[in-house]
């Protein structure tokens, strides 16, 4: 039987504030909302991380995702996030 609540497994994910260049307009923009690393990727592969602006989450190694598809405009599903964690 898998450990669940406060005895279960947890991982520390970094989450920072983005910088990046547009490609429309060409202008350099920074991320609304913190992103791992992974996330960015996916979105803005160039993009640079914004010193100061860390923030450490924890994340049970069992989470669900609970919001399947949001992001499925960029061609992000939040598994990708999960699976690049786990290498």
């Amino acid at each position: 039987m898998p450990v669940t609540g406060l005895g279960a497994a947890m991982k520390t994910i970094e989450y920072w504030m983005w910088r990046y260049r547009d490609p429309t307009s060409g202008e350099m923009r920074r991320t609304r909302f913190p992103l791992s690393a992974a996330e960015v990727a996916l979105l803005h592969p160039k993009a640079e991380r914004i010193e100061g602006t860390m923030t450490l989450r924890e994340l049970y190694d069992d989470a669900r995702d609970t919001v399947p598809g949001i992001f499925r405009h960029a061609g992000f599903t939040g598994r990708e996030s999960a699976a690049a964690f786990d290498r």
